[in-house]
């Protein structure tokens, strides 16, 4: 991409009882395949999540090393950056998708 600009978008959809485990958005630096995954667009800078839709109960995006839960509400978002000002990779942004327990939660990501 020109002057190495890139967005991932993905669609995501959480049933009752589904869930995304605590993870980070941005590529270690100990990943063997690091360097080739970053070559042409380097490392995820930022992450956004849009919440399409709400569910019933449960579905929060969670920081738990920030101690924050966001509630999915249709329409807003959340956005974040996963390196420092150094480029290095920020373990602050460990998040979760938390369990929906009842409806369904549509979202969009993109890194």
């Amino acid at each position: 991409p020109a002057g190495g600009a890139c967005a991932e978008p993905l669609q995501v959809h959480y049933q009752p009882g589904q869930e995304y485990r605590p993870h980070f958005d941005w590529l270690s630096p100990t990943d063997a395949r690091f360097a080739e995954r970053t070559r042409d667009t380097g490392n995820r800078l930022l992450s956004f999540f849009i919440f399409l839709s709400g569910c019933d109960a449960g579905g929060c995006t969670a920081f738990p090393r920030l101690k924050q839960r966001f509630p999915p509400e249709a329409g807003s978002g959340l956005v974040w950056y996963n390196l420092d000002r150094d480029g290095a990779p920020d373990e602050r942004t460990l998040h979760a998708g938390e369990p929906v327990e009842r409806g369904e939660k549509w979202g969009l990501n993109i890194w």
